[in-house]
């Protein structure tokens, strides 16, 4: 359920640029002016650090909601802040062979290495804020995106125990909070997202995407009990949810969230016309690839519950194939196809479908194996039957 909205992948490089140590850091804000000084180039070269007249910011903090910098004119230095949500990126100028190697580790797939890399620039408290809190990010996404999730939640609370008021402090409990899910710990991972609700001064779309993740939990409780009630209390937030954000642009991705909750839970509440007229809708009508993969999922969904295998295999493949950037997704896709074709063998619909049911879920296996859809995979594999 999580790797769309979060973002973070886990061999990107969280900090926005890294150059050498030079005069100052530059900001740049989502309007695409600079703040206060600005570069020769965007984004800025080496060159544009070097110039020590006139106007040099220096990065002091990046929260969740404000962003402290000092800025220094000739001798005098004055502490300034602007709120994070206008700022698109912050370009520092100070990066050690140390911090550059480990990306550079990562980049090149040596993850381990990354790890170690950064987690010596981490445990430094003379680096750079800035250095270590990108650092322990990096650590983190690493985990979750090689589904070590205990280590990461480790990472991501290490992160957040450092430096409370992050601008990642949201996304160390949202990820955190998924960690926790793909564990089967729903109570933790409920915690996490009460605490990201109630972060001071916290950005309205990160409160309503905290709501999401909380109806989240009620609709997977639901499905997992068998709950009608409790899916029903998830669709109906889902729906207040969506209400509140399909109108404001900068709410758009949590009302994405919210449509696709909808769907899911008309799915669970076996209301699968009503399901699969809904999903057509939204594929009619979006051209996101992130959203379409939800979609074409909750499709497939529908027509397997009602035993409709070759189009709900379909369905599963084109997400596969054309809409395959969301790890999750793009696993629970391999999972099901990989079961249509094992159904289509015994409803004798097609041919070579035991080999092509063998090859989805290894697929599924190679790929997503530390996930929930890689394991029921791994359980099915054995049980093909057919040549």
């Amino acid at each position: 359920m999580k790797r769309s909205v979060l973002v973070l992948v886990a061999v990107a490089v969280i900090a926005g640029a890294s150059l050498p140590a030079l005069a100052g850091d530059f900001i740049k804000q989502k309007n695409g002016q600079w703040l206060v000084a600005k570069p020769d180039s965007d984004p800025p070269a080496a060159s544009d650090f070097e110039n020590e007249e006139g106007t040099v910011i220096v990065v002091m903090e990046e929260n969740y909601d404000k962003i402290v910098y000092s800025v220094k004119v000739g001798d005098r230095s004055t502490k300034q802040e602007i709120d994070t949500s206008a700022v698109d990126k912050v370009y520092y100028s100070t990066a050690p062979e140390v911090y550059l190697d480990a990306v550079t580790a990562m980049e090149s797939g040596d993850l381990d290495g990354a790890i170690s890399g950064f987690q010596s620039v981490a445990d430094n408290t003379s680096m750079r804020r800035w250095l270590r809190e990108y650092s322990l990010a990096n650590i983190a996404t690493i985990y979750q995106g090689t589904y070590r999730f205990q280590q990461a939640i480790q990472a991501w609370d290490k992160l957040l125990g450092s430096f409370p008021k992050s601008r990642y402090a949201p996304t160390a409990l949202v990820q955190s909070g998924n960690a926790a899910l793909d564990m089967g710990n729903a109570e933790e991972a409920k915690k996490r997202f009460q605490r990201l609700q109630g972060l001071a001064g916290l950005p309205d779309a990160e409160k309503m995407k905290a709501r999401y993740y909380l109806a989240k939990i009620i609709q997977k409780q639901g499905e997992a009990s068998k709950n009608a009630t409790l899916i029903g209390q998830a669709l109906e937030e889902f729906k207040k949810l969506l209400a509140e954000t399909e109108k404001v642009a900068e709410l758009k991705d949590v009302a994405s969230l919210a449509k696709l909750g909808i769907g899911e839970c008309l799915i669970g509440l076996s209301k699968f016309g009503e399901a699969l007229t809904y999903f057509q809708g939204i594929a009619d009508s979006t051209e996101d690839p992130l959203m379409l993969a939800g979609v074409f999922n909750g499709l497939g969904l529908c027509y397997f519950r009602t035993e409709k295998w070759k189009e709900a295999m379909l369905a599963f493949l084109r997400v596969e194939v054309l809409y395959n950037s969301d790890s999750d997704k793009t696993a629970m896709a391999l999972y099901y196809s990989g079961k249509c074709f094992e159904f289509m063998t015994g409803a004798n619909i097609g041919q070579d479908n035991p080999n092509r049911a063998r090859a989805q879920y290894r697929k599924c296996i190679q790929k997503y194996g530390g996930t929930s859809w890689g394991k029921m995979a791994a359980e099915a594999l054995p049980n093909v039957r057919g040549k």
